[in-house]
């Protein structure tokens, strides 16, 4: 069994999808890996494409652009 644990900020607004008996919430997290080479630090950004299903609409008031989300997977 894999798990994901990923904590980062939202690129831009939720957008939410309404199903018959469910939402899905669609958003974009970015994360920034720091690693040392030698004594030169070196920075990535990672991005992360998230569909999140609920049946709980106020969800997407909270997740706005620039918000910090850990996510679990």
């Amino acid at each position: 069994m894999n798990k994901v644990i990923l904590l980062g900020r939202l690129v831009a607004d939720a957008e939410m999808r309404p199903l018959e008996n469910v939402n899905i919430i669609s958003f974009r997290v970015a994360y920034n890996e720091k690693w040392k080479v030698n004594d030169e630090w070196k920075e990535e950004a990672h991005f992360f494409d998230v569909d999140f299903f609920t049946k709980y609409e106020g969800y997407l008031e909270k997740l706005t652009k620039g918000a910090l989300v850990l996510l679990e997977g």
